[in-house]
């Protein structure tokens, strides 16, 4: 009877596993279509993502252009040019025009590579900066503002250069040559796209202006790949017709057929390229972005296996629980403990894919993060030479010598530059200590001021009303005149050309949430916003000059500032009328520091001469604090290599160790540490571009006697021995 009961009904089997089978065709199919839908998708998403890229990079490109333009217009009409230009005329003095394109440089375009004067003919210059030759590549853009154009230099014709020539009203004209090569360094080579991915830039007609591979410089796309490889029978229509696009002037994204150009023979591929122009002015150039397709499409592949393959694995799961099912119904408990199982299986592995990419996101952060600690500390080791050499230089001059506050103008513009490189460093770690200090609220505004009043168009009058001398904040001085040029900049696009345009800004103190309090007010006659704008414009992106190249960051980085300081900002406006901004940041009292004794006298009773050991891996560092050391009366030994210090150490006393704290073979705190196991007495002073946390704990432990923070100047660093040789005795 049982035998009977449980014998297997065939008929019913055979349909149910039609039934599955049916059910596999069906998912297939479905599958299948998923696929290509996918695929569709990466495909497009990367193309989104490479017109990004080219977008981004257009916008640096442009912005840098037109910067330096600008730059260029203020400069020729200015009273110093007209003089240093007389100067040389008539005397033949070269010194003031080269001091001002080199303080040009500084103020405007770090690119600048060099500056020539001429009346009648380029080809004729009355003046260069460099002695450089040139040879006309194209032009790019020329209206009655500037001529923008193209030229190459060099044994082999491999730099390139962008030309802005502008004229004043005497007619002079004043050509500005732009570093190509450097513009891509800074902009286009740090882009990784995939394997073998890069960005590039041409001229409107296919020329090569920016690229990895220097030779193809000045050379069409396609001709310049041909001339390259004689040997070979290259098939071109696919570049061939990219390169048509991008002369369009437009914008857009194309998959074709073309090759990766190696070094000894090009490799046959499947390219998916984007590209949009650069516009300048009546003219364009073109940055494009190009990336291996197969690489996208080996991505969605495998994405998909493993789709594919977990979803064969849960088709043949249910088919196996449908069987189970059917032959017998008591184990539902069982199957539904599979059930659960699957289902944390899936969300176990979608946390899996979750956390993948949060890794992938945190790793190029800190790529990001490295690159510009990296970049800082070259800029700071540049620096660092600049104003020690400007320090001495001011030393040796007489309060009457006309060039005094010309060397004091470099001086101050570096130790600017100094706070700006601080705050880039603040971005590339995470354990920086972030220096805040008293600054006086009258002196503060009257920096931004002279450098505001500058920018400020003819048909706008600017009111400072400053009088109360008394307040003072604790800030970063630099991001506060970053917020107040950034509120300035965009009352003068509210007003636009509307004549008698105003922009007054005044300050006052404030009680608020009762708190004592500056409030700095910004108010414009400029267009206004509506309530709708006004609640919107502090969010990230947003903006209302999306055609005129507006990022929508401005604001929202303005906000975050003011907030890092505990303070607020907001904006009350009405549409038509103007608008006012109100930037409110707690009142400081300045602490009163020590009667102590002047530098010269500290200086002056030093137990003379003390033995000075002093490292850093940059010559030009070393060479410079040398220098400074000696004229004070200092022994000095100098080294650029810590195993060579460690030596010295063993072999010689010293007074003092000063060292660089970041270097390729050792730390600044490792090196000190072994300078204590070999001379337990000596103090050490480290030199460092990013004020991290392992220092100040070292100092605090007292493993280090004190640190400064590049570039310094040497009356902080005389200061500081003269201090510690006070704490000796």
């Amino acid at each position: 009877m049982e035998q009977t009961i449980r014998k297997p009904n065939h008929g019913s089997r055979s349909s149910l596993i039609g039934g599955l089978l049916a059910f596999l065709v069906l998912i297939s199919l479905l599958l299948g279509s998923l696929f290509h839908q996918y695929a569709d998708t990466v495909i497009e998403n990367n193309k989104d993502r490479l017109m990004t890229i080219a977008k981004n990079v257009s916008v640096s490109v442009g912005s840098e252009i037109s910067q330096t333009k600008q730059g260029l217009h203020f400069f020729v009409e200015s009273s110093d040019f007209e003089s240093a230009l007389d100067d040389y005329l008539n005397q033949t003095n070269a010194w003031p025009l080269n001091r001002l394109a080199l303080s040009y440089s500084v103020y405007y375009s770090q690119i600048l590579d060099n500056m020539i004067i001429y009346t009648d003919s380029f080809e004729n210059p009355l003046w260069k900066l460099k002695q450089s030759n040139y040879q006309f590549l194209s032009s790019v853009s020329s209206d009655a503002y500037a001529t923008i154009e193209l030229w190459t230099s060099g044994k082999d014709g491999q730099d390139a250069y962008l030309s802005i020539t502008v004229r004043n009203n005497q007619g002079i004209y004043l050509c500005a040559m732009l570093d190509l090569h450097l513009m891509y360094e800074r902009m286009l080579e740090p882009i990784k796209l995939g394997e073998r991915g890069y960005v590039y830039a041409t001229n409107s007609e296919g020329i090569i202006i920016m690229i990895g591979d220097r030779t193809q410089i000045g050379k069409h796309v396609v001709n310049g790949h041909q001339e390259k490889y004689p040997n070979y029978q290259l098939d071109t229509k696919g570049i061939e017709h990219f390169v048509e696009s991008e002369k369009s002037g437009e914008e857009g994204s194309e998959i074709f057929e073309s090759y990766w150009w190696e070094s000894e023979r090009p490799v046959q591929a499947k390219i998916l390229g984007a590209y949009t122009p650069v516009q300048v002015d009546d003219g364009f150039l073109v940055i494009s972005a190009i990336q291996d397709y197969n690489e996208v499409t080996n991505l969605v592949t495998q994405n998909l296996t493993k789709i594919l393959t977990v979803s064969l694995i849960i088709f043949l799961t249910i088919a196996v629980l449908v069987f189970i099912l059917y032959e017998a119904k008591q184990r539902q408990k069982e199957v539904e403990k599979e059930n659960r199982y699957l289902k944390e299986l899936n969300q176990t592995l979608q946390t899996l894919q979750d956390n993948e990419r949060v890794i992938f996101h945190q790793q190029r952060l800190q790529i990001i993060g490295t690159m510009t600690s990296g970049i800082a500390h070259e800029l700071n080791n540049l620096l660092t030479p600049i104003m020690g050499y400007s320090a001495m230089l001011l030393d040796q001059m007489k309060e009457n010598n006309p060039a005094r506050d010309d060397v004091l103008e470099i001086l101050l513009a570096s130790q600017k530059a100094k706070d700006i490189i601080q705050q880039i460093s603040a971005l590339g770690k995470r354990n920086v200590e972030t220096v805040y200090r008293f600054e006086n609220v009258s002196q503060l505004l009257d920096r931004s001021m002279k450098m505001i009043s500058n920018l400020i168009p003819a048909n706008i009058h600017f009111d400072a009303q400053i009088t109360d001398r008394n307040y003072g904040i604790f800030c970063n001085d630099t991001q506060i005149h970053q917020v107040l040029i950034n509120l300035v900049f965009n009352a003068i696009s509210a007003i636009g050309s509307k004549p008698n345009g105003q922009i007054s800004l005044t300050y006052s103190p404030i009680k608020a949430d009762g708190l004592a309090m500056v409030c700095i007010i910004i108010t414009d006659n400029g267009c206004g916003m509506s309530e709708q704008v006004s609640s919107q414009i502090f969010d990230p992106f947003y903006t209302t000059k999306a055609n005129s190249g507006g990022t929508g960051l401005g604001l929202s980085v303005a906000q975050n500032i003011i907030s890092s300081h505990k303070g607020s900002i907001t904006v009350h406006s009405v549409e038509g009328e103007g608008s006012s901004f109100f930037v409110k940041i707690p009142l400081a009292i300045q602490q009163k520091e020590s009667q102590t004794e002047t530098l010269s006298q500290q200086m002056h009773e030093l137990k003379q001469p003390l033995h000075i050991l002093l490292v850093d891996d940059s010559m030009t560092v070393l060479k410079v604090l040398l220098k400074g050391l000696r004229k004070q009366g200092m022994h000095v030994e100098a080294t650029t290599q810590p195993k060579e210090a460690l030596e010295l150490l063993r072999s010689q006393r010293f007074d003092l160790l000063i060292t660089d704290d970041t270097m390729h073979a050792i730390s600044g705190i490792a090196l000190a540490l072994k300078a204590r196991q070999l001379a337990p007495a000596i103090p050490t002073i480290i030199l460092t571009a990013l004020l991290r946390k392992e220092v100040v704990e070292a100092k605090q432990s007292g493993l280090i006697a004190s640190y400064l923070i590049k570039p310094i100047t040497f009356d902080e660093l005389f200061k500081e021995i003269a201090i510690l040789n006070i704490k000796s005795e």
